[in-house]
């Protein structure tokens, strides 16, 4: 719906979608929706990862607005600004990543490497992640 009609809004677009993301991981953070049991704990946390990303992703959309092209005047960039969009960048990248095996391990993928990766969990979450009534 803000992709839509809040074209209009030019550069409060940014903000307002920035405030509702505000609003949902607060709201996410305080009710609780997947529950208190250890799946619903790993749901918990993933959701608010990602809303976390998106937040940061947003905010730095914010700080692009300002600067565009990272630069101050014609010819003068600011390192800053370079540093954070690449630090951005790869910090998304990262979490897709990181969901996308995590998806394939509870899928059950038997894959020694994600085993490796994702054996560390401790126990009481491992046991969730392996119980049928997550998986189905």
């Amino acid at each position: 719906m803000i992709g839509v009609f809040g074209a209009a809004m030019e550069e409060m677009q940014v903000s307002l979608t920035l405030m509702l993301v505000l609003v949902i991981i607060l709201l996410t953070a305080i009710r609780r929706p997947y529950g208190d049991s250890e799946s619903g704990m790993l749901l918990q946390r993933v959701e608010l990862s990602t809303l976390c990303m998106l937040f940061l992703t947003l905010w730095a959309a914010g700080v692009f607005l300002l600067y565009p092209s990272c630069e101050v005047r014609e010819g003068e960039s600011l390192w800053w600004c370079e540093l954070m969009s690449v630090l951005v960048g790869l910090a998304d990248a990262a979490l897709v990543i990181l969901l996308i095996l995590l998806f394939v391990w509870l899928k059950g993928a038997d894959v020694r490497c994600l085993n490796r990766c994702f054996g560390k969990l401790p126990g009481p979450v491992r046991e969730s992640i392996d119980s049928s009534n997550f998986l189905s």
